[in-house]
Formats: C-alpha cells, sequence, structure tokens
C-alpha cells in the first residue's frame, strides 16, 4: 500500500520503438513481430602476409574475405525461403597495410536481421 493509503498495481507495459518512416506522432501496432531481431556477426581472418611480388609464399586474407563475403550473400538467398524475411548484409571489411603487401589479417563485421526465431537460429 503507498503511503497516501491507495493500493498501485500494474496492468500493462507497453514498449515503443520508433521506425524512421512513420510521420511525427504516429505509432503503428500489430499482432506478431513488427521489427526485426538484429545480431551482430564479426569474422577475423589470418593467413600468411607476403610480398606482392611473391604471392605464391603466403595465404592471401584479402582473396579469402572476399570469397567469405560472396558466400555469405548465399545464406539467405539458399537457406530461406522466399517467403520468408531475413537479411544478412556485411557493413565493414577492413585490412590494414601497404601497396605492396599481401596481409596476413582481415576483418569482416555485420549485421542479421529476421523475424522469425527459427530463422534467427539457421543463420547463427
Amino acid at each position: 500500500m503507498h503511503a497516501c493509503g491507495h493500493d498501485f498495481y500494474v496492468a500493462a507495459i507497453l514498449g515503443v520503438h520508433n521506425v524512421s518512416n512513420a510521420e511525427v506522432g504516429v505509432m503503428g501496432i500489430k499482432a506478431g513481430a513488427m521489427t526485426a531481431a538484429v545480431d551482430r556477426f564479426e569474422i577475423k581472418i589470418t593467413g600468411v602476409g607476403s610480398h606482392a611480388a611473391k604471392p605464391e609464399r603466403g595465404v592471401d586474407a584479402i582473396i579469402l574475405a572476399s570469397n567469405i563475403v560472396t558466400a555469405l550473400q548465399t545464406i539467405i538467398s539458399r537457406n530461406i525461403c522466399a517467403t520468408e524475411k531475413a537479411l544478412l548484409s556485411v557493413t565493414h571489411i577492413e585490412v590494414v597495410n601497404t601497396w605492396n603487401v599481401i596481409p596476413e589479417s582481415a576483418y569482416i563485421e555485420g549485421t542479421a536481421r529476421t523475424l522469425n526465431e527459427y530463422i534467427r537460429e539457421l543463420i547463427a
């Protein structure tokens, strides 16, 4: 009981998440998911650096990263039914080196967004 003698209880809790394409003052509501779950992914690649004049002596992290990005794009298109909603975006690739050296490492980062927990687990 509150100090003033009134009983208080919670009848409902609402969570609100803005959607950038809605007009100011407009709120949408519907049954089920309205916005997607978001998962971040990171991939760290370790190859073997070498001089650009001797690429056969290394394991090219740029080639590895490029192939991984291409393969990532097939996760949704070849594993998720076309009527389901999911996306996977590579949003950051980083390779630090100089112009005449094949780097030994690369970094890929991105996001996966899903509306269905089963699909979320499949992608993860």
